[in-house]
């Protein structure tokens, strides 16, 4: 397989049995161009999210490299172990006799029942959000225990304070460095075409850069056609739901809508739309 690095224009060819996608898979299948069967491209453009391939294997030696800027011991992945494992030692000998051990014990098994529940299957970030929350509750809870010994004065729960905010502001920071401007062409696209707002919206394609569009466009998005459908079943469809205007995206030699007019004039190679009621 031959992978394109799009910032730098390098080019490598990756040997392999097997290749696994985690992007979409409409998007993955069009990206082979002209060799994929029809019918495969039919059912992909119908996908309106990813189909997720879950894979076994049998690993006689298993190493995660750490590959973040993060130094860590070994070069280990890092994590919030040091708060899992200081609220494993809470629980298993508590330092105050006020606290409950149960309460100790329904965070940490928490965590554990999202982290080994998905983690095997799937690993999908926004299903383990809530357990960054509670980590982050819990490290309070650490740190509260803490400066209850006379060690911690004024100057040096402000450090350790600080260096656990510090601690627990990396990812967010950096998830929102990595997705500026996500999406940018979108928005871009929608200021280059004039469309009458409070208008309803369809197309046969990219559904969620189509609900952008109508978003930016003040007009609502009423969803994708189905690519099983003739030309004048779409027309027909189309019409059942009084749509305003129907986004193309990609090529089409439908004749049909060239009855219509088409508002880009040609001008956007990525897609047409065209106005239904004139």
């Amino acid at each position: 397989m031959d992978v394109k690095n799009k910032t730098t224009g390098e080019v490598k060819t990756i040997k392999g049995d097997y290749f696994f996608s985690t992007m979409l898979v409409k998007d993955l299948i069009h990206s082979f161009e002209n060799n994929v069967p029809v019918e495969v491209k039919e059912v992909a453009n119908g996908l309106m999210y990813r189909d997720f391939i879950t894979v076994g294997l049998l690993l006689k030696n298993l190493k995660i490299a750490n590959k973040t800027t993060t130094p860590t011991i070994n070069d280990i992945v890092p994590d919030n172990w040091i708060i899992l494992i200081c609220y494993l030692l809470l629980i298993i000998r508590p330092l105050n006799e006020i606290i409950s051990k149960d309460k100790l014990l329904f965070p940490f098994i928490t965590v554990l029942i999202y982290a080994g529940g998905f983690t095997p299957v799937l690993v999908e970030e926004r299903y383990l959000w809530v357990v960054y929350l509670l980590l982050l509750l819990m490290g309070a809870f650490l740190l509260t225990l803490l400066f209850k010994n006379d060690f911690f004065t004024p100057s040096r729960k402000t450090v350790l304070v600080t260096i656990f905010i510090i601690s627990f502001l990396i990812m967010p920071v950096n998830h929102l460095v990595e997705t500026i401007n996500t999406d940018k062409d979108v928005y871009l696209l929608s200021e280059s075409v004039n469309i009458s707002p409070h208008t309803r919206i369809a197309s046969n394609n990219e559904w969620l850069k189509s609900t952008y569009l109508a978003y930016y466009w003040n007009s609502e998005y009423i969803g994708q056609t189905k690519p099983t459908l003739s030309s004048t079943e779409q027309i027909r469809t189309l019409q059942s739901y009084e749509t305003d205007y129907y986004i193309v995206w990609g090529n089409s030699n439908d004749t049909l809508l060239s009855n219509y007019t088409e508002v880009t004039n040609g001008q956007l190679k990525c897609l047409k739309i065209y106005d239904l009621k004139n």
